[in-house]
């Protein structure tokens, strides 16, 4: 049984799909079990030397958006459950707050892109399984 799950989101309808399924998960262990949503936003910074974009801003925008889609989610569940979001690296932050929050699973999406490019870029999910101190659930829709 896991007691502290983190559930890793990024507005996408498979990462809302993963913590759907990560609730039914969670609903089966009974109400010892906390799951943590956790939205990593990535700096990108943006110039064109024409107009000036405040950054800080769009994430925070962007933030409100992703947790806007999770919220009715969690709302509608009895399950002890907190949001959290940070900013950076998606993988690594993921790994960082699973180890330093001692949770016992990570459940996110696969974006199912193709092996080639894959191996071109890498997939937060692969980086996540590679470095990860926790099991991790990667949910395919």
């Amino acid at each position: 049984m896991y007691k502290k799950i983190l559930v890793a989101i990024d507005g996408s309808e498979l990462s809302l799909f993963a913590l759907q399924e990560a609730i039914k998960l969670a609903s089966g262990f009974g109400t010892e079990v906390s799951l943590t949503v956790f939205y990593v936003s990535q700096f990108m910074p943006t110039y064109d030397g024409t107009m000036f974009i405040d950054m800080d801003q769009v994430r925070r925008d962007t933030t409100e958006v992703v947790i806007g889609k999770a919220k009715p989610l969690l709302d509608a569940t009895k399950i002890q459950c907190e949001i959290l979001t940070v900013d950076g690296d998606p993988a690594q932050e993921i790994c960082k707050k699973a180890k330093e929050g001692k949770y016992e699973l990570i459940v996110l999406g696969n974006r199912g892109h193709g092996m080639f490019t894959e191996l071109l870029t890498g997939s937060v999910s692969l980086k996540v399984v590679q470095h990860a101190h926790c099991p991790v659930l990667i949910v395919r829709k």
